[in-house]
């Protein structure tokens, strides 16, 4: 990520940079399509979300990128992920960490954010390290000594007037591969356009649809995959409502596939349709889901972000 970097901005500016305005993914309106039977004859309007996700994703990454120059690079595995987080609320995820290899945890929020911590525990429960300074940013480096399950813990301790917050966080290893903030930049820019328009669609039928937002529940997940390989993400509390899954790819992606699956492990949506990007949609119910998002083909590595979006 040194080859490319994004200087602190407005968001204003920061999202002229992202919304470029490219035609919307076919995939995701033929999807909103079947899902609210009609297509948008106006500009969206449901742009309330989108500048606050820019925000938060473009601190945490611009702050990766400085580590880069450190040295470090983005984690194999999923590396990047984001939420909702209201004040005074955390939100847990758990990976294997290789003992002797240090990590670097970023953590940062929107511009309603005043203090985001990060931590991590032990398979025990026990702090092994943590940043809990006053700041909109965490920063922690860390080598475990042994390997294990860590549990990686991001908190939203303090806001602006109490305001919920984006909050992004990001995983790194030290000697990793780098990685140009374009390919984040690209991916995350077509995710922010496929919430945009879903929000359009949706408020020409009386409803909105947004960045899923449920206690301890990521909303978008990311990371670099070469053709044949994917993620694979559990545990998810999709609630009872209508659910859109979007994962959309850098300029390297050519074909992402998407798949979702019940607690009985059984396929309730899919799109395998050639396409760089892939939406699913679904009325959740009884959990754990789990969703897998497979890089099937492309000009190399890819940087690919999956995201949920609720309707109501």
């Amino acid at each position: 990520m040194t080859s490319y970097y994004v200087e602190s901005l407005t968001v204003f500016t920061i999202s002229a940079h992202l919304f470029s305005r490219k035609p919307v993914a076919a995939v995701a309106l033929a999807l909103a399509c079947w899902l609210f039977g009609t297509l948008p004859t106006a500009q969206a309007q449901g742009k309330k979300t989108t500048p606050f996700i820019v925000d938060s994703f473009e601190r945490a990454t611009d702050l990766a990128d400085k580590a880069d120059r450190a040295g470090y690079g983005l984690a194999a595995g999923i590396s990047v992920m984001g939420c909702w987080l209201d004040e005074g609320k955390d939100i847990f995820f758990t990976r294997q960490l290789i003992g002797g290899l240090t990590y670097r945890f970023i953590a940062s929020g929107d511009r309603d954010a005043q203090d985001v911590d990060i931590e991590v525990r032990d398979a025990n429960g026990k702090s092994v390290a943590s940043d809990f300074r006053l700041d909109r940013d965490g920063d922690l480096i860390f080598t475990p000594t042994v390997t294990a399950n860590y549990s990686i813990r991001m908190v939203l301790t303090r806001s602006r007037n109490r305001l919920p917050c984006v909050c992004t966080a990001v995983v790194m290893e030290k000697n990793a591969p780098r990685v140009d903030l374009k390919h984040l930049d690209t991916a995350m820019g077509k995710i922010v356009r496929g919430l945009e328009e879903a929000d359009q669609i949706a408020q020409r039928n009386g409803r909105n649809a947004d960045l899923r937002k449920a206690d301890n529940q990521w909303a978008f997940f990311g990371g670099m995959l070469k053709p044949g390989q994917d993620f694979m993400i559990n545990n998810l509390n999709l609630g009872m409502g209508e659910i859109i899954a979007y994962a959309a790819g850098d300029f390297n992606t050519r074909d992402v596939d998407l798949f979702a699956y019940d607690r009985d492990n059984r396929e309730v949506a899919s799109d395998s349709k050639t396409a760089a990007d892939a939406a699913v949609g679904f009325r959740g119910g009884n959990g754990p889901y789990r969703l897998k998002m497979l890089n099937f083909a492309g000009n190399g590595e890819s940087f690919i972000l999956m995201s949920i979006f609720d309707i109501f």
